[in-house]
């Protein structure tokens, strides 16, 4: 995974991270006080995790910080308030423990 801040253009350094390998990239950044951010995954990320970016982290994360998230499996966006390594932080925290849940769910089916 990598996490990072960037002012503008986070969903191509998102996609752009991708093609260097990460399975699941969060790009945050503010402009002109707004908090803007982009999540891509890969296929194989999804099908490993069951994790949905945009139901699974970018909802919550756009009404966490006063805005609107959404998005599809392996892309999502939030748009809101606030700073953007809170931000970060805080999507790094989510998905660890969705990635924890997966597991679970995984070993109780086994």
């Amino acid at each position: 995974m990598a996490a990072t801040n960037l002012g503008s253009f986070q969903p191509s350094a998102a996609r752009g991270i991708l093609g260097l390998g990460a399975d699941l990239v969060i790009i945050a950044g503010n402009d002109k006080e707004r908090l803007k951010a982009s999540m891509r995954s890969t296929d194989q990320f999804h099908a490993a995790t069951g994790i949905h970016l945009g139901r699974d982290i970018a909802r919550p994360l756009g009404e966490e910080f006063t805005g609107a998230g959404s998005g599809h499996p392996t892309a999502a966006g939030v748009n809101g308030e606030g700073d953007h390594e809170a931000f970060l932080e805080r999507a790094v925290d989510i998905i660890k423990s969705k990635i924890s849940e997966s597991k679970r769910c995984l070993e109780s089916s086994e």
